[in-house]
């Protein structure tokens, strides 16, 4: 069954589910919906999980690739934002990126799960593969999950 919008955030404002909010409130896009972005630029999304912040980069940079390793969270997050021609969609590991460099790279609520995008604990090595694919001159976003965020 399709919401709409009203029904979705009518949801949210009835709801007490912090996974619910922390995967569908629009106030996540707080986090990086005031950087000023020109609308041409490439930006990999690496633990895009159900698309909260996906749809609102798509409107504002060029292309937008997001990797989550959750194949239902992906799903989600395809048909949340089936709209937009700027997006692709993987199911992968950093590891299996291609070569290819982005402007702008996330990592928010990443780091404290690096085993499931890097299939490693290592952060240096993770670190070193994002550094590998950001532009030179490009700009990494780290957010980390903590007990004053919306998810405990």
């Amino acid at each position: 069954m399709a919401y709409s919008t009203s029904k979705i955030e009518e949801i949210l404002l009835e709801s007490t589910d912090e996974e619910l909010l922390y995967h569908f409130s629009e106030v996540r896009e707080n986090i990086l919906n005031w950087y000023p972005f020109d609308g041409t630029e490439s930006f990999l999304e690496i633990g895009s999980e159900c698309g909260a912040l996906t749809g609102m980069l798509c409107e504002k940079v060029g292309n937008v690739v997001a990797v989550e390793t959750d194949s239902i969270m992906n799903e989600v997050n395809k048909k949340r934002n089936e709209n937009h021609e700027n997006l692709e969609i993987f199911e992968k590991t950093v590891d299996e990126l291609s070569e290819k460099t982005y402007q702008y790279i996330s990592l928010i609520g990443t780091l404290e799960r690096i085993e499931k995008y890097f299939g490693s604990s290592d952060v240096e090595g993770f670190l070193a593969r994002i550094k590998s694919i950001l532009e030179e001159n490009g700009t990494l976003f780290i957010a980390v999950d903590n007990k004053f965020s919306m998810k405990k």
